[in-house]
């Protein structure tokens, strides 16, 4: 063995088995914590957030070692955190150490200069510029955390990745050394991961995560819970002179081990019994019931039940089409499917034909002025990686007429078109960006939940069908100029940022943390 592995070994047994065990399961309760946390927040990565928590239950750890008082180690520790994440995450950690370096060198200068005679004038120069670059980056840090702070409080917040990072962070740290401090200070594993274990709760309630993620925090409060009661036994007994066997160590862990197996089992297995998931289950098993069956059944009185998939059921999986098309073909581009006729736009440029007789430059320039438009009926709103497909929709029917969205935006012009199918449209509504009614009945499907997009309408339209083949339909074309979408801002609606640009679970790390550091 080198001398590194005989300093660890030293190390580990000058700890004792109790602190190993005991930082052992805090250390698994607390990673429960951290990976519930990146796995819910897209910025956070799971390595950081590791070694920050290891790196801070450690410290409260040794300041529950110290004989400094709650309020003091509190306060080291909160500030040992803060300074830290402002060296690490906000990136000051390298005009710190240059400004410290030139820091000395000047203080040198300076002591030769007055010690010995006719030495060179000190420079302060190189101490000026490195102290101005680190106030330069204390204060663009100080300035994103004061927008930050002012978006939140003036209920305009917006979202900044590293304030978001930062933030978490200190959370992490907080509990993180809270957990430490409380197990070796006082031994009480409930009060020591009681903030933790809030935390996580909370943010599964609130996302709707999965809750077995907390089997493992669960495991190692039990564990910890019989692991320092019987350590605080134990130093009772020692007080009191009580002569006890050591042997009553591995009896206790003979017992706990397998109730806390069992405990841990019943807990990940029963809310998992559903009552619907048994009854379809068991419809299923009767799907493919002979006609002898069907007998029985209705000697029974049994109805059975099956509601069929709805036409949107059928088509909100969009997918992709699984050939690799390099171009279009001739019957791609001149196969007619509908003809559609714009009878109106508030543009005032709308060309419904060219003259005939007219030069042919005239008519060109005509054409190249005339609006451009891209004809939808279905709109998706989540991508899988192998197509589109849409969430839930609830259906609504409507008059021929009455609009399903408001007949005036902001920002938007009124078209009024109308469709003409060749062949089957699939009872589809086409229209040019946002539909607000037909003239004839028809159905529309909006996104759930409904209280998301229009206020007033309720919904996100994915879209709308008629059993006519041949309606006139009036719709919504955005058009805002290039200063208006400058000038919008980078305030979205929450149901607009969290349903079209939320980023998927399989985007890479590396793309992540080059988005970070572009924003940052």
């Amino acid at each position: 063995m080198n001398e590194e592995e005989h300093l660890l070994i030293r190390i580990l047994r000058r700890a004792g088995t109790h602190t190993l065990v005991a930082l052992f399961l805090l250390l698994i309760a607390l990673a429960t914590v951290v990976g519930g946390l990146t796995d819910i927040v897209r910025t956070l990565q799971m390595a950081p957030l590791f070694w920050m928590m290891v790196i801070a239950l450690l410290t409260g750890w040794l300041l529950g070692s110290s004989s400094l008082a709650f309020w003091k180690s509190g306060l080291l520790g909160s500030l040992t955190g803060v300074l830290g994440i402002i060296l690490s995450l906000g990136r000051m950690a390298g005009p710190v150490v240059q400004a410290l370096i030139r820091w000395i060198e000047l203080s040198v200068e300076i002591w030769r200069w007055l010690l010995i005679k006719g030495a060179e004038y000190p420079n302060s120069a190189p101490f000026a510029l490195a102290f101005a670059d680190l106030s330069a980056g204390l204060y663009a840090l100080a300035a994103r955390l004061n927008a930050w702070i002012y978006g939140l409080m003036s209920a305009s917040a917006t979202f900044d990745p590293l304030m978001t990072i930062m933030l978490w962070s200190l959370l992490i740290w907080l509990i993180s050394s809270w957990a430490g401090w409380i197990v070796r200070r006082r031994g009480q594993p409930l009060l020591a991961l009681g903030p933790a274990t809030v935390l996580l709760v909370g943010l599964m309630n609130y996302t709707g995560g999965d809750a077995k993620i907390l089997l493992p925090l669960l495991g190692s409060i039990l564990a910890l819970m019989a692991l320092e009661s019987q350590h605080w036994r134990e130093i009772r007994w020692t007080s009191k002179r009580i002569d006890f066997p050591l042997e009553i160590r591995q009896d206790l862990a003979l017992f706990v081990i397998p109730l806390l197996t069992l405990i841990l089992l019943l807990a990940a297995f029963i809310p998992s019994i559903s009552v619907r998931d048994i009854v379809e289950f068991a419809r299923k098993l009767t799907e493919l019931r002979s006609e002898r069956v069907d007998q029985v059944s209705e000697s029974l009185g049994l109805e059975f039940r099956y509601e069929p998939p709805t036409y949107y059921d059928q088509i909100r999986n969009g997918g992709l089409p699984r050939g690799h098309l390099l171009g279009a073909g001739p019957e791609l581009s001149e196969r007619v499917v509908m003809i559609v006729k714009v009878v109106e736009d508030e543009s005032g440029v709308t060309i419904r034909g060219v003259p005939s007789g007219m030069p042919p430059e005239v008519a060109e320039q005509l054409s190249m002025n005339a609006p451009r438009y891209y004809w939808r009926s279905l709109t998706y709103d989540l991508y899988t990686g192998f197509g589109w497909i849409s969430n839930d929709v609830d259906i609504k029917d409507y008059k021929g007429g009455e609009p399903a969205i408001p007949v005036s935006l902001p920002w938007h012009r009124l078209v009024i078109q109308e469709i003409y199918g060749v062949e089957d449209l699939g009872d589809l509504v086409y229209s040019t960006g946002f539909m607000v009614a037909p003239n004839v009945d028809y159905q529309a499907a909006w996104r759930r939940p409904r209280n998301m997009g229009f206020p007033e309408y309720k919904g996100d339209l994915f879209g709308a069908t008629t059993e006519r083949n041949q309606y006139r339909v009036v719709s919504l074309q955005p058009d805002a100029s290039i200063e208006d979408l400058r000038n919008a801002g980078r305030v979205y609606p929450e149901w607009i940022a969290g349903r079209y640009m939320a980023l998927p679970d399989t985007v890479p790390y590396r793309v992540l943390t080059l988005a970070l550091d572009l924003t940052a």
